[in-house]
């Protein structure tokens, strides 16, 4: 029988072999606290995600959809309309797809506005800015960036839900305001707008600038706001150069080679090589 002590048969240069201590015994009041927090942080973030999934609000664009953007792209241009109805004729346009967008790399999507065409004497388009500027809300955080060469006065402006609110001046009598909803999901299509060509009654008025204008319609169309403003809309093949002549004995609000208002609701936009004749009666 080997007698030979154990740490005399450990080879040279290693250290014998001491076991580790037992582990201590563990305090059941802590383990019963561990388990207790866990539960409850379960429970948080339980009620964190049925509250997010009834009321919880969208933390990123890309969480809404184009649908879901209409309304607050409408009640803005509502809104925009309302404060500068008194003063410029209005002609607002449908909600339209600008263009398709990648949300990711392999997750389509598109852009939608919706814009507003103001019309307004010559001279006074940055007072139009600021005059809407202080009647949107608050909670747009609406600022008025002032001309300076050869930029033009601009309003920016936060509509909520990631909706972009943009005003320029598009030209002197003219000033565009659109809604925005930048790169989301499409979801369910949005119901068509433009609709189709007004009735004959509706379209009367405007048949009748179009022949003192001399624009031959190629394209009608219909836009309306919820609040009851309607947009008929005719959009023209290219038009005799020189100043628009004035198809009423009415005084225009906008006369130039390139605009035409009155405040009966009529607006005429030389754009290139067309001409887009509208008329927009109701009110917000």
């Amino acid at each position: 029988m080997d007698s030979q002590p154990e740490a005399a048969r450990v080879p040279a240069g290693y250290l014998p072999y001491v076991p580790p201590p037992p582990p201590p015994p563990v305090d059941p009041r802590r383990r019963r606290l561990l388990i207790g927090l866990s539960a409850a942080w379960a429970l948080v973030l339980l009620v964190g995600g049925v509250w997010y999934a009834l009321d919880g609000r969208p933390t990123v664009r890309e969480q809404t959809t184009i649908q879901q953007a209409q309304a607050t792209v409408d009640r803005a241009i509502t809104q925009v309309v309302r404060a500068a109805r008194p003063v410029a004729v209005p002609a607002i346009t449908g909600y339209d797809q600008v263009e398709p967008c990648d949300i990711t790399p392999v997750r389509a999507g598109a852009r939608y506005d919706r814009e507003a065409w103001l019309a307004t004497p010559p001279g006074t388009e940055p007072a139009l800015l600021d005059r809407i500027a202080h009647a949107l809300p608050a909670r747009y955080g609406t600022t008025v960036v002032k001309p300076s060469a050869p930029k033009p006065a601009r309003l920016v402006a936060d509509a909520g839900d990631y909706v972009a609110l943009t005003g320029v001046v598009d030209r002197p009598g003219l000033v565009m305001v659109s809604a925005a909803t930048g790169c989301r999901p499409v979801g369910q299509r949005p119901v068509t707008d433009p609709t189709a060509s007004p009735a004959p009654a509706d379209r009367a008025p405007l048949d009748r600038a179009l022949t003192a204008f001399d624009v031959t319609p190629v394209h009608w169309s219909t836009h309306r706001l919820p609040c009851g403003l309607t947009t008929i809309e005719a959009d023209g093949g290219a038009r005799p150069a020189g100043p628009l002549p004035a198809p009423s004995a009415g005084q225009p609000l906008v006369r130039r080679d390139d605009v035409y208002a009155e405040k009966s609701g009529l607006l005429v936009r030389v754009e290139g090589d067309h001409a887009v004749v509208s008329l927009t009666t109701g009110a917000c």
